[in-house]
């Protein structure tokens, strides 16, 4: 196997192992953190608005995970074109700054 047949294998492979592990994350281990402090503190707004931006945040960055995937696979079927797309991430990057700095002042 060379390189060129190699890399768009590791780049879905390695992409679709850290989209798992991020969700897995986010849905196991941090919305049940998360609801488990709002309903002990139920009148701490800071927290609620701190604990939702890092919600979103982690939410962003499974999103540029399954992007990568895409293009990835896309690449692996034969379309070049699949690239286009991770066009899109810096956008989630946008919007996790943008969250980000809403959130966690």
């Amino acid at each position: 196997m060379n390189l060129e047949s190699l890399s768009p294998w590791l780049f879905a492979g390695v992409s679709a192992i850290a989209a798992i592990l991020n969700a897995t994350f986010l849905i196991g281990r941090a919305w049940k953190n998360y609801t488990a402090l709002v309903a002990i503190r139920v009148e701490d707004i800071e927290l609620q608005r701190i604990g939702r931006g890092f919600i979103f945040v982690w939410s962003f960055i499974v999103f540029a995970d399954l992007i990568r995937v895409a293009t990835g696979i896309g690449l692996l079927l034969g379309h070049p074109t699949a690239l286009y797309l991770l066009l899109l991430t810096p956008f989630g990057s946008i919007w996790v700054a943008v969250v980000g700095l809403r959130s966690f002042r």
